[in-house]
């Protein structure tokens, strides 16, 4: 079932020290999901459209929405986190694009079992590329709106 998030996001007119960091945040989001952004390395994940090519989009196409996620996450480099997903809810792919994974009871069966035993070593990781990349025989489409997306982000693309 699929919930909507209402998610706070600064705009261009948002108070002046959390627009700051937030912008930030969505550069650095954004550049690492697109072609780069200073020192952030893209994943080419994205690619921003002309007006020529929107207009040009397939009609057997549902345009969906992105889902942006904010968060403070003091042990990161960059602290102040956005992540940006596709509402995938909408995707018409033709082909399956999830992940099976554990579920939480399984999860934690594994890590209390884990964590119990003597003398055991115990590691976890971040895999905040895990699906970007992800091979597709054609393009799908998201649509932000403007007023989202930094200035410095728009004169680069």
């Amino acid at each position: 079932m699929h919930q909507n998030w209402h998610v706070a996001v600064a705009t261009k007119d948002s108070d002046e020290q959390f627009r700051d960091t937030q912008i930030k945040a969505m550069c650095i989001e954004l550049g690492r999901i697109a072609q780069g952004y200073k020192d952030t390395k893209g994943t080419n994940t994205i690619k921003f459209l002309t007006c020529d090519e929107i207009r040009h989009i397939p009609s057997n196409h549902t345009v969906t929405y992105a889902y942006i996620v904010v968060d403070f996450c003091p042990q990161k480099e960059y602290p102040n986190c956005v992540r940006i997903a596709v509402g995938s809810n909408l995707i018409g792919y033709p082909c399956e694009l999830s992940t099976r994974t554990a579920d939480l009871t399984i999860t934690k069966i594994m890590w209390n079992s884990v964590i119990s035993a003597p003398g055991i070593r115990y590691i976890t990781s971040d895999v905040k590329n895990f699906y970007l990349e992800t091979p597709m025989d054609r393009y799908e489409y998201m649509h932000m709106p403007l007023n989202i997306i930094p200035d410095e982000i728009i004169d680069l693309h």
